[in-house]
């Protein structure tokens, strides 16, 4: 089995700003926005929205079509290799 952190390297940026943010605030804030239950599909969590938007800008992405892309590539090779 792939641990996803184990991929992440100890000193990449990304980590030093998952430390720094306050996820449980981010929901919070989001949550007038998001209705509970009801028809329809669940919202993302806006959490994931923010650090996609955060992945797009710290590794200069051209757009979030791109970045989910490229995470769905990464993703989809870790699985199929078991390597990153």
């Amino acid at each position: 089995m792939v641990c996803l952190d184990d991929l992440v390297p100890a000193d990449d940026g990304l980590r030093r700003i998952e430390a720094l943010i306050d996820w449980a605030n981010v929901r919070a804030t989001a949550k007038p926005f998001y209705r509970p239950g009801g028809p329809g599909r669940m919202g993302t969590d806006p959490a994931v929205l923010v650090k996609l938007a955060l992945v797009l800008a710290w590794r200069s992405r051209p757009s979030m079509r791109a970045t989910l892309k490229a995470a769905s590539t990464t993703s989809r090779s870790v699985a199929t290799s078991g390597s990153y």
